[in-house]
């Protein structure tokens, strides 16, 4: 057996949900270990102190190096500030939508959102039906106020999503099982387009922690908990904007990895 053998025969792959680790034998390290016998300890039995990093999956507003790397940079859509219509004049929506962007299209579960086709249109000329009962509506914002964002799916109905030119927050238009409080079928799903790729960009982040969890992590409740401190007005329970959320949301905190 050659050295290059040799070393390979100490080294070894190991694969799992959580990704791929190559464990090399420690001579040193197994200077003192006992020779007979078996030790039935395992790394999966450890109930103190995680031995993960805490805040490795990321935290706080998404940005555009880990939408790149979510998403893939392809997959982002940026309009440069050139392009942006003279309409939208909130300023943190503008730098969003030109630095850090929307994802092209974003899928978990049976939900999806795909950027539109002509980003930032009126509603009025997005949607003309959905601007005619907006008008009707006593609470809701100018139809000409709300620049198309994108489509929501979510597997047996569709959401047109909405920034505000003035204000930035983000809406959705969508029949709600519960129309109280109003208005309706328009109403607030974010703060703002940062809360709201953040929402989308979470839900991709946390697919392991919450389908394959490491040993002493809150999976699940490290997820909530993230998004509660991104936007926790637009999780506020009973609200139209939570129920929303709480479908999306589901796609990794209540199905697998195989959808069901």
């Amino acid at each position: 057996m050659n050295d290059h053998e040799a070393a390979r025969a100490e080294r070894r792959g190991l694969h799992e949900a959580r990704g791929v680790v190559v464990v090399e034998r420690n001579e040193a390290a197994l200077a003192s270990w006992p020779t007979g016998g078996t030790d039935s300890s395992s790394w999966e039995s450890a109930v103190d102190e995680p031995w993960f990093a805490p805040g490795t999956r990321g935290d706080g507003p998404p940005t555009a190096a880990r939408l790149d790397a979510l998403q893939g940079p392809d997959w982002v859509t940026r309009i440069a500030r050139e392009e942006l219509p003279e309409a939208l004049e909130h300023p943190a929506t503008r730098v969003f939508l030109s630095e850090v962007g929307l994802p092209r299209h974003w899928a978990a579960g049976v939900t999806s959102f795909a950027v539109a086709e002509k980003p930032l249109l009126p509603l009025s000329a997005a949607i003309p039906e959905a601007a005619a009962e907006t008008e009707a509506a006593a609470e809701a914002p100018n139809a000409d106020d709300l620049l198309h964002l994108g489509e929501f799916e979510f597997g047996h109905d569709d959401g047109p999503v909405f920034v505000h030119r003035v204000t930035g927050v983000v809406y959705v238009w969508r029949e709600d099982d519960a129309p109280e409080p109003g208005p309706y079928p328009l109403f607030p799903l974010s703060r703002d387009v940062e809360a709201f790729v953040g929402f989308l960009e979470g839900v991709r982040r946390h697919m392991g922690a919450c389908w394959d969890s490491y040993p002493n992590e809150p999976g699940r409740g490290a997820f909530l908990g993230a998004m509660e401190r991104l936007d926790s007005e637009a999780l506020t329970e009973g609200t139209p904007a939570a129920r929303v959320w709480e479908h999306v949301f589901a796609s990794i905190t209540e199905l697998s990895v195989w959808g069901y």
